[in-house]
């Protein structure tokens, strides 16, 4: 159903047009690296000809502060044919205009925002990179990922007139009010606490905190025999790492008569290059797991 929405929608609407503005666009980045700096067409025909003109050694006084040589640019750049003039002119064209701006979203396929294209050829170039490291060859070539991901864009615009209020607000009620239901367990995990709700979304939304109070995700796999090798073989275990452990008991009494126990571990790890080769994992890792995720008794 999708492959035939996206041949309907290619045959009615021409992508060319905004793919020759994107075109145009980065061609333009490519030649104008540095934007910051002033450029226009006498400026450039002003600065080819700046040497002949001072070689000239005209006489005179400055006149409303310029000199005889900046007239005679003037003059010179006024009896320039349109030939000559338009060669100047192509060189110092702006940029082009935004695709949004020129071609109308909704009527012109693939006009899509300026962020979305880059993100876009960010994506596309890591997907390639990824595909050429790849054993198994994917069946989706780069050009249908970014129609794909142009229709995905275009079927995503709001209609005129489209209370898009009403549609966020709702976005946002009916997830709060599925999380606001405790349908979590885990089993023999008491300190195990589930953000929920409204504090759930403000996390995410508002505060956009780079340590997330419950970070979990859950990743279902095939249930194939190879795709249980794989995940037993990315599986790390503190024990396959861990060489032994020394334990120290000591017994201590504290104010009035207080007695307890103390324990000291002491954890022995392997050397690298015993596990090197096995997991992709480094001593610095081993320790940070420590020092942020120590067992509670």
């Amino acid at each position: 159903m999708k492959s035939k929405h996206l041949h309907e929608v290619l045959s009615r609407a021409d992508p060319q047009k905004a793919l020759r503005h994107f075109r145009a666009i980065k061609k333009w980045h490519s030649k104008h690296s540095n934007t910051l700096l002033r450029k226009g067409a006498f400026l450039n025909y002003s600065q080819k000809i700046q040497a002949a003109v001072k070689a000239l050694n005209l006489e005179g006084t400055n006149q409303n502060g310029r000199s005889p040589e900046t007239y005679q640019m003037l003059r010179m750049w006024a009896e320039l044919d349109e030939q000559s003039r338009r060669k100047y002119q192509k060189k110092a064209a702006p940029c082009p205009d935004p695709s949004l701006s020129v071609w109308r979203p909704d009527i012109y396929f693939a006009s899509v925002s300026e962020t979305f294209e880059k993100k876009m050829d960010d994506y596309s170039c890591e997907w390639a990179a990824q595909a050429e490291r790849s054993y198994e060859k994917s069946g989706l070539s780069l050009d249908s990922l970014r129609t794909l991901l142009q229709l995905k864009w275009q079927r995503s615009l709001c209609d005129p007139g489209e209370a898009v209020g009403l549609l966020a607000a709702q976005s946002i009620g009916e997830p709060s009010t599925q999380m606001t239901l405790n349908t979590f367990h885990f089993a023999g995990r008491g300190e195990m606490n589930v953000t929920l709700g409204i504090p759930r979304l403000r996390e995410i939304l508002m505060v956009a905190s780079a340590n997330i109070k419950t970070p979990m995700m859950s990743v279902p796999v095939f249930n194939t025999k190879k795709a249980l090798k794989k995940v037993k073989s990315l599986k790390k275990q503190l024990t396959r790492v861990l060489e032994k452990i020394d334990v120290q008991e000591s017994f201590c009494m504290g104010e009035k008569q207080n007695k307890f126990r103390v324990y000291q571990l002491r954890f022995q790890f392997l050397p690298h290059a015993y596990y090197q080769q096995e997991k992709c994992m480094r001593p610095e890792d081993i320790l940070h797991f420590m020092e942020t995720r120590t067992p509670r008794a």
